[in-house]
């Protein structure tokens, strides 16, 4: 799954080196919470990292049983986002 969003959303290594650290942190069980800061000039692809997360994190791709992400949060997750590369 997590290649095949890598490949669908043609991620450079820099946004593939932010989304495997993301994804494969949310699919370890036992995980600690994870802070990241993904930062760049306009244009270095933030929107497109977290456009790919959405994806990932989606719960109707029924990801795992242990992972639930509500609409909501995901609604949050991706104005945080969007505010965050607007600054």
């Amino acid at each position: 799954m997590i290649e095949d969003i890598i490949e669908k959303f043609e991620l450079t290594s820099d946004q593939e080196r932010a989304f495997r650290i993301i994804a494969n942190h949310a699919v370890t069980p036992g995980s600690e919470q994870l802070i990241m800061y993904v930062g760049g000039i306009p244009g270095t692809g933030k929107s497109q990292v977290i456009k790919a997360l959405m994806e990932f994190l989606n719960p109707e791709m029924n990801l795992t049983d242990s992972l639930f992400w509500h609409p909501q949060e995901l609604q949050q997750l991706f104005c945080a986002a969007q505010l965050i590369t607007h600054f």
